[in-house]
C-alpha cells in the first residue's frame, strides 16, 4: 500500500553554466541581388539644376548622395533626407604617415661670386694692459775709445767694366 503524496519542496539553486557548444556550420550563400540603378555623378551639389532618379553628387560636408526615385530641384542633401540617399560618408582623418626619406641635396649654386663687401668701422681703442715686469740689469760697459786716430779717405777703385760705380774706402 502506497502512502499519500507530499507536498513539493522548495526550488533548488540554480547550477554552474555550461560550457560554450561548437560553431556551427556556415550557412548556405544567399542570392545574387538585382542590379541597382546606374547612378550618374554629377560632381558638387547646387541649388540650380533638377536632378533625377540615379544622379549622385557631392556635398561641402565631404559626403556623396544619390537621388531617390523623382526628380527634386534645390533640396539640400543634408537636410532632406526623404530625397536624398547617402552614397559615401567622409571618413574620419587618417593617421600620420610616416616619414619620408631625406631627398637627395640640391644642386650648388653656380653664379657669380658677389662683390667684397664694404670694410666695417674701427673698433674703440682697448684698455691699456698691466705694466711688464722689469727686466735685469746690465753690467756696466767700459767705453770704447777708438783703436787709432788715422784719417778715412774714399779711394776710387776701377773695375773693367763700370769704372764709375765702384768706390772702396782707405785709411
Amino acid at each position: 500500500m502506497t502512502g499519500a503524496t507530499g507536498i513539493t519542496g522548495a526550488t533548488g539553486a540554480t547550477g554552474a553554466t555550461g560550457t560554450t557548444g561548437a560553431t556551427g556550420a556556415t550557412g548556405v550563400t544567399g542570392a545574387t541581388g538585382a542590379e541597382g540603378p546606374p547612378v550618374h555623378f554629377l560632381g558638387a551639389w547646387t541649388t540650380g539644376p533638377t536632378y533625377s532618379a540615379g544622379d549622385a553628387v557631392s556635398y561641402t560636408n565631404g559626403d556623396s548622395y544619390n537621388i531617390r526615385d523623382r526628380r527634386y530641384k534645390g533640396n539640400n542633401p543634408s537636410t532632406s533626407p526623404s530625397d536624398w540617399l547617402l552614397l559615401a560618408e567622409k571618413g574620419g582623418t587618417g593617421g600620420t604617415g610616416a616619414t619620408g626619406a631625406t631627398g637627395a641635396t640640391g644642386v650648388t649654386g653656380v653664379g657669380a661670386t658677389g662683390a667684397t663687401g664694404v670694410t666695417g668701422a674701427t673698433g674703440p681703442t682697448g684698455a691699456t694692459g698691466a705694466t711688464g715686469v722689469t727686466g735685469v740689469t746690465a753690467p756696466r760697459a767700459e767705453p770704447v775709445r777708438p783703436v787709432s786716430r788715422a784719417r778715412v779717405q774714399p779711394v776710387l777703385l776701377v773695375p773693367r767694366a763700370q769704372p764709375e760705380r765702384c768706390l772702396r774706402w782707405k785709411r
